[in-house]
């Protein structure tokens, strides 16, 4: 494929891609192409300007060669590479992030101040009701806290900083479900590499485990809403790849600082089956979690 060097200097090369526009799928063939060229140790690619940047030590021409032999569609990329390369999520969770920012600010700036303030009021409805359907369920959590200040921001007509507050949690909010997004992406990747190899009726003896890597022994827990949320995810993943049988019968397990104070919760949710359990396996509370 045809490139260009806009850049060079001693052990690195910024190339150019002779192409209109590069998809976030072309941009991952490349990178991998890109990584596993000899004596490149680091490479970056920009879809939006279809550039590269190449980190090499050896021989510049190895480098040059491997780019003029580069083709996207003679690459074979491993299954489940492109999918969970998260390029696309990150670059539609970019243009949200933007969005919301000229929003905010667009409207702080731009909107009659009375305007502002209404819209600020019938803003703040969701954020008190979050925080108020989690006093009555005996809880004193973030959302409650988040609902006083902007409750109290909203009383004192102080919308400049209730919306303030308001816009930090939006932005939290994309970041979760970015997140989310993105677990989901790994799940369904390391699921199909088992699901192409096994027939149906071999799921029968088969147990499915997700174990977040951040709750790993951390004391950290996903919210039995967090965890039900993947485990739901995971069950219609297995009823379109495999069959709704296999769903409804598979056991879907949690794991990731399973306790005797969170387990109640936990298991009350319908798509979790049971537990892995690690470092309280080892301790009294153990029973108390096998009785959950």
């Amino acid at each position: 494929m045809k490139f260009k060097i806009k850049h060079e200097i001693r052990g690195r090369i910024r190339i150019h891609m002779e192409q209109k526009r590069m998809t976030h799928e072309q941009a991952d063939i490349l990178l991998f192409y890109l990584q596993n060229i000899d004596g490149v140790f680091r490479a970056d690619v920009y879809d939006r300007t279809a550039d590269a940047t190449i980190h090499y030590k050896g021989n510049r021409e190895t480098i040059i060669e491997g780019l003029r032999r580069f083709r996207y569609e003679e690459v074979e990329v491993p299954n489940g590479l492109l999918e969970t390369s998260g390029r696309a999520m990150n670059a539609e969770y970019q243009e949200k992030l933007v969005d919301k920012i000229l929003f905010h600010y667009g409207r702080k700036f731009l909107l009659p101040y009375p305007i502002s303030a209404a819209y600020t009021t019938i803003m703040s409805a969701k954020y008190i009701w979050k925080g108020i359907k989690t006093l009555m369920e005996r809880r004193i959590e973030v959302p409650v806290l988040d609902a006083t200040a902007i409750a109290a921001s909203v009383l004192r007509q102080d919308f400049a900083t209730a919306g303030s507050v308001m816009f930090l949690l939006g932005i939290g909010e994309l970041l979760e479900d970015r997140e989310s997004g993105k677990t989901m992406d790994v799940c369904k990747a390391q699921l199909k590499a088992v699901v192409d190899v096994l027939e149906e009726k071999d799921w029968e003896n088969i147990v499915i485990a997700y174990e977040p890597v951040w709750a790993i022994g951390t004391g950290k827990v996903a919210t039995p809403d967090q965890a039900e949320e993947t485990h739901a995810a995971i069950r219609a993943y297995m009823a379109s790849s495999v069959s709704p049988a296999v769903a409804e019968n598979v056991r879907i397990i949690y794991g990731g600082s399973v306790n005797a104070k969170n387990c109640d919760n936990l298991i009350s949710k319908e798509d979790i089956d049971g537990f892995l359990v690690g470092g309280a396996s080892l301790k009294p509370e153990f029973i108390q979690i096998i009785n959950c």
